[in-house]
């Protein structure tokens, strides 16, 4: 099945009436995508300890995600992309934080148990946790007062998206997902000063 004789129109539907060579043919596709967008990566991903081959994955796992959340209000090459790219980004980010937390929890060797023990206790503000778990908490209130679309809106720039990307996903403006945004800021404002 050459996919050149195929728009992802057609592939979409061939892959949701379960057809394999379909779903085979939109991976063939989209590989140069995912490795264009992976080739990006490839020098923060060595410096993190992730090899080329991870990163490739991380996109086809991105890839994968697109096809199974895939509904035809977007073209498909745009949401893809999107899944692509914010797949290798998670990745990327777990790792950096999994390398920083090593290296804040490195502990010499020569330590004494005790010392360990006192080291570890002076690093944790247990109150700031409690904080963060019940400012966490008072979000996701505040997101489920929201309409619908304020709602996702919110949720996507909560989760680090771009004005483009928000527009993209949600069939926007940018200047329309800045209204939004605006509007909810102000709605934020007036929760956290009522909660107080």
């Amino acid at each position: 099945m050459a996919y050149k004789n195929y728009n992802d129109y057609e592939l979409m539907y061939l892959i949701s009436e379960n057809n394999e060579d379909a779903y085979q043919t939109i991976f063939e596709k989209y590989e140069p995508l995912i490795f264009k967008e992976a080739v990006k990566y490839f020098f923060l991903a060595k410096d993190l300890g992730i090899s080329r081959e991870d990163i490739i994955e991380e996109g086809k796992i991105g890839l994968y995600k697109a096809i199974k959340n895939y509904n035809d209000d977007v073209e498909f090459y745009t949401f893809a992309y999107l899944c692509i790219k914010r797949n290798i980004q998670k990745l990327l980010a777990k790792c950096e934080t999994n390398k920083q937390k090593s290296l804040n929890d490195a502990i010499s060797i020569n330590e004494s148990n005790d010392n360990i023990i006192n080291k570890k206790l002076d690093g944790m503000d247990l109150l700031q946790i409690l904080i963060d778990r019940e400012f966490e908490t008072k979000i996701i209130k505040f997101k489920n007062q929201l309409q619908e679309i304020e709602a996702n809106i919110f949720e996507l720039k909560y989760n680090g998206f771009s004005y483009k990307e928000i527009g993209i996903l949600m069939h926007l403006t940018k200047k329309e997902v800045d209204n939004k945004l605006l509007s909810i800021r102000k709605k934020l404002k007036k929760y956290l000063k009522e909660i107080k």
